[in-house]
């Protein structure tokens, strides 16, 4: 397919993190961070007046930002954050179709008119049913798949601090309730990246619900996934899996729980911790509790800490699991950024109209601008 129309900016990223094949050999999509800015190994005054020349709507999001893979295949994504001014920074996840291998490219574009598609990011026909970037600068947080799990606020968190992929949420007591959702599955996989301030005396829940699913770190750092299904009690034997690494203070997590429909497993960084006991089976219980971020509400068990990229869906593979860490475990390293081109084969000329589509001296300094859609 050929570039689009209009179009005065390009460069291309090819990732090179993951040399095996991607999850579930390609047939999913998969959420895909792009970071870039001055702190990228390939960045250059290109990639910042790239960034710089982008159109924003009254929420802060690009109105001429398209992003292709190599072979011309449009790809949904949906904007983390944007920088624009004297340190330029572009975020934004891709919902890539079929990644197969180390070497898969985009081609991202600037001047043609283009819409972040969030949904499509994480659609839900693709087994995704919640997933909340933390990106809001306070109040709700927003779920990016078309079920709009969005998340109420509880007491003050502290928005925008520095999360595992831009920003996130510090909790202390705090939470976020989704209300009563995301029950009666008949499978689940929930990831969340955690970054503790303290382990709790009585125990962390950075999410889940109670009498349905949640991930719990004990007083000693250990992680623990337990379900309820229709066919096996809270707690009961094999309803739970336990990890045998332990959680400190002050480091960045993935932790993973997944019930596959006939048993229970806990991943932390991508790498397989604990199993249940025992097979067990069913969907999971609707009992008529919230499903919380930053504590389990329902049974009072919060969160000091931060929290970055949770996500609910349904069963997913090992593989899966251990590429989702790969990609957002060092999102700066995991792409190469290629040369910044326009439209005549060259590279730009800085600050020339031919990057620059109208007068942009407005932007002083850093001005971060997040967007507020969807709430």
């Amino acid at each position: 397919m050929a570039d689009p129309a209009g179009w005065q900016q390009k460069f291309t990223v090819t990732s090179k993190a993951i040399a095996a094949a991607m999850p579930d050999g390609g047939a999913s999509v998969f959420p895909c961070p792009l970071v870039m800015n001055s702190s990228h190994a390939n960045w250059t005054a290109n990639h910042a007046a790239f960034v710089n020349a982008l159109t924003l709507d009254g929420d802060g999001v690009p109105t001429d930002l398209i992003v292709q893979t190599a072979g011309g295949v449009a790809v949904p994504w949906g904007l983390n954050r944007i920088t624009q001014g004297a340190s330029p920074e572009l975020i934004v996840t891709c919902g890539w179709p079929a990644l197969a291998m180390a070497g898969s490219s985009y081609k991202l574009f600037q001047g043609a008119a283009g819409a972040q598609n969030r949904a499509g990011v994480v659609p839900v026909g693709d087994g995704f049913r919640a997933y909340w970037p933390m990106e809001e600068p306070s109040g709700t947080v927003v779920d990016w798949t078309a079920n709009a799990y969005h998340g109420s606020v509880v007491g003050s968190p502290t928005f925008g601090i520095n999360g595992q992929i831009g920003a996130g949420i510090n909790y202390a007591g705090t939470y976020h309730t989704c209300g009563d959702v995301l029950d009666a599955l008949p499978t689940v996989t929930v990831n969340v990246w955690v970054n503790l301030d303290s382990i709790l005396a009585g125990g962390t829940c950075p999410l889940g619900r109670n009498y349905g699913y949640r991930i719990v770190i004990s007083n000693t750092g250990n992680v623990r996934f337990v379900v309820e299904t229709t066919a096996n009690a809270w707690y009961s034997p094999g309803t739970f899996a336990d990890s045998t690494t332990n959680l400190t203070a002050g480091t960045w997590y993935l932790l993973t729980g997944v019930y596959d429909g006939s048993g229970v497993k806990v991943y932390i960084n991508g790498a397989l911790e604990g199993t249940g006991s025992r097979a067990v089976s069913g969907s999971i219980t609707n009992k008529n509790y919230p499903f919380g971020i930053g504590a389990d509400s329902g049974s009072g068990i919060y969160t000091d800490g931060n929290i970055d990229e949770p996500s609910v869906s349904l069963v997913r593979s090992a593989n899966w699991m251990t590429a989702y860490y790969a990609m957002t475990a060092a999102p700066l390293t995991s792409w190469t950024l290629g040369a910044v081109q326009t439209p005549g084969g060259g590279g730009p000329i800085i600050g020339s109209s031919i990057i620059v589509p109208g007068e942009r001296s407005g932007i002083v300094g850093s001005n971060i601008i997040v967007p507020r859609i969807g709430v």
